[in-house]
């Protein structure tokens, strides 16, 4: 996977392939040490995902205690 950061991060480069012949994809996000690197202008990361899995997280969690407390009452 390749990405572009800078001034031209808008601009489609060529195709770049391996010496074997494969083909490097690119892409807009790339998923590094569990972070996601943007393309833009300056250096960025993508907190999209983080928010995705914490909300997961807590609606797992509030779901169960949700539960119990409904018994309670």
């Amino acid at each position: 996977m390749s990405m572009r950061v800078g001034p031209r991060h808008k601009h489609k480069c060529c195709k770049l392939t391996t010496r074997d012949g494969h083909e490097i994809l690119s892409s807009n996000t790339i998923r590094y040490l569990s972070a996601y690197l943007a393309s833009s202008k300056t250096f960025r990361i993508s907190l999209h995902y983080a928010k995705k899995s914490f909300c997961r997280a807590f609606n797992a969690v509030f779901g169960k205690v949700w539960r119990v407390a409904m018994h309670l009452w």
